[in-house]
């Protein structure tokens, strides 16, 4: 399996993104098959230093996953939304009218 990422995305120093996990096959001794699952990064996502990604997690545009968080396999982050913590969850989902502050901000940022 695969990892997309987005244009403009920026995945920090020290942070890991995986597809795959060998847990199943090194607790079995060899007897499992390493487990996979592809990665989604959207665009413009920041994934801050230290921040472990999980196999088979998909991340929405503008995300931001905070400085250290493990973002658990399969979940799913919405467009715009703060996840932190280990192990990580959703602190902040921004309202319509914070959304379109923001996206207007990037625009102007890209000229």
């Amino acid at each position: 399996d695969r990892v997309s990422i987005g244009a403009g995305s920026v995945i920090a120093c020290g942070a890991h993104v995986h597809t795959h996990s060998t847990v199943k096959r090194t607790c079995s001794g060899g007897a499992e098959l390493l487990e996979h699952a592809p990665t989604a990064i959207g665009s413009g996502v920041s994934i801050c230093a230290g921040a472990i990604v999980l196999m088979g997690c998909s991340i929405g545009d503008r995300a931001v996953v905070g400085a250290g968080a493990v973002v658990l396999e399969g979940a799913r982050i919405g467009p715009g939304e703060t996840w932190a913590g280990v192990p990580a969850r959703c602190i902040n989902r921004p309202t319509d009218s914070e959304e379109l502050a923001r996206v207007t901000r990037m625009k102007g940022d890209l000229r």
